[in-house]
Protein backbone atom coordinates (compact mmCIF):
# COMPACT_ATOMS: atom_id res chain seq x y z
CA UNK A 1 0.00 0.00 0.00
CA UNK A 2 1.71 3.18 -1.16
CA UNK A 3 -0.79 5.78 0.01
CA UNK A 4 0.34 6.91 3.51
CA UNK A 5 -3.15 8.09 4.48
CA UNK A 6 -4.73 4.74 3.55
CA UNK A 7 -1.97 2.90 5.41
CA UNK A 8 -2.61 5.00 8.50
CA UNK A 9 -6.37 4.35 8.34
CA UNK A 10 -5.88 0.60 7.94
CA UNK A 11 -3.49 0.57 10.92
CA UNK A 12 -6.05 2.40 13.08
CA UNK A 13 -8.84 0.04 11.98
CA UNK A 14 -6.65 -3.01 12.69
CA UNK A 15 -5.77 -1.74 16.16
CA UNK A 16 -9.43 -0.91 16.88
CA UNK A 17 -10.48 -4.46 15.93
CA UNK A 18 -7.79 -6.07 18.07
CA UNK A 19 -8.47 -3.78 21.03
CA UNK A 20 -12.23 -4.38 20.83
CA UNK A 21 -11.80 -8.16 20.65
CA UNK A 22 -9.30 -8.15 23.51
CA UNK A 23 -11.57 -6.06 25.75
CA UNK A 24 -14.63 -8.16 24.96
CA UNK A 25 -12.71 -11.40 25.60
CA UNK A 26 -11.63 -10.12 29.02
CA UNK A 27 -15.17 -9.02 29.86
CA UNK A 28 -16.35 -12.56 29.07
CA UNK A 29 -13.55 -14.22 31.08
CA UNK A 30 -13.43 -11.97 34.13
CA UNK A 31 -16.91 -10.43 34.38
CA UNK A 32 -18.84 -13.53 33.29
CA UNK A 33 -20.55 -11.66 30.46
CA UNK A 34 -21.96 -13.42 27.43
CA UNK A 35 -20.55 -13.06 23.93
CA UNK A 36 -22.32 -10.28 22.02
CA UNK A 37 -21.02 -9.68 18.51
CA UNK A 38 -23.11 -6.50 18.16
CA UNK A 39 -21.32 -4.92 21.11
CA UNK A 40 -17.92 -5.83 19.63
CA UNK A 41 -18.85 -4.37 16.23
CA UNK A 42 -20.20 -1.15 17.76
CA UNK A 43 -17.07 -0.80 19.90
CA UNK A 44 -14.75 -1.36 16.95
CA UNK A 45 -16.69 1.06 14.72
CA UNK A 46 -16.52 3.79 17.33
CA UNK A 47 -12.82 3.21 18.07
CA UNK A 48 -11.99 3.20 14.35
CA UNK A 49 -13.96 6.37 13.72
CA UNK A 50 -12.55 8.14 16.75
CA UNK A 51 -8.98 7.10 15.98
CA UNK A 52 -9.23 8.25 12.36
CA UNK A 53 -10.98 11.46 13.34
CA UNK A 54 -8.21 12.27 15.82
CA UNK A 55 -5.22 11.23 13.69
CA UNK A 56 -6.01 11.51 9.97
CA UNK A 57 -6.08 14.92 8.34
CA UNK A 58 -9.26 15.78 6.44
CA UNK A 59 -11.06 12.66 7.67
CA UNK A 60 -14.75 13.36 7.10
CA UNK A 61 -16.67 10.15 7.58
CA UNK A 62 -20.00 10.24 9.38
CA UNK A 63 -20.31 7.62 12.09
CA UNK A 64 -24.06 8.32 12.34
CA UNK A 65 -24.57 7.35 8.69
CA UNK A 66 -22.60 4.13 9.20
CA UNK A 67 -24.66 3.22 12.28
CA UNK A 68 -27.89 3.83 10.36
CA UNK A 69 -26.60 1.66 7.49
CA UNK A 70 -25.60 -1.07 9.97
CA UNK A 71 -29.03 -1.02 11.64
CA UNK A 72 -30.73 -1.16 8.26
CA UNK A 73 -28.57 -4.16 7.31
CA UNK A 74 -29.38 -5.96 10.56
CA UNK A 75 -33.14 -5.45 10.25
CA UNK A 76 -33.18 -6.63 6.62
CA UNK A 77 -31.17 -9.79 7.27
CA UNK A 78 -32.75 -11.19 10.44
Amino acid sequence: MTNPKAKQIWWIVWMAIMWSLWRHKHKILFNEMHCDLGVVVDDFLFKSWYGCRANVRHFNFSLCMEIKRSQLFQTNHI
